[in-house]
């Protein structure tokens, strides 16, 4: 798929998702909201693949007390979103636990 905004999506999904990883294994759960911001942005921005309303729960949700980052998840086009939180910082939609072998980062 074409991209309009040009070489930045090429280049830094690999780095954000690095630098995820990198955040959630050292707990920095404000630099991986920070990627995750960042990674929404290429979406909408870079790819084109996000829509008004996805963005304004994007916003609705990053603005709220406890929620550390959001971003589009799936094929987008009006897929859905994807929100890294504190415990008990959201009372909508679907709530992901640790599953074996994983463990939730405090």
């Amino acid at each position: 798929m074409p991209c309009s905004g040009g070489g930045p999506a090429t280049s830094s999904p690999r780095t954000r998702v690095l630098a995820f990883v990198a955040a959630l294994g050292a707990g920095d759960l404000g630099a991986a909201g920070a990627a995750m911001a960042a990674s929404h942005a290429s979406l909408r921005d870079d790819f084109e693949v996000s829509t008004p309303v996805l963005d304004a729960l994007v916003d609705r949700l990053a603005a709220t007390p406890g929620v550390r980052g959001v971003r589009l998840t799936g094929a987008g086009f009006g897929g859905c979103v994807v929100a890294l939180t504190e415990p008990g910082a959201l009372d909508e939609g679907w709530l992901a636990t640790a599953a074996d072998g994983a463990h939730v980062v405090a």
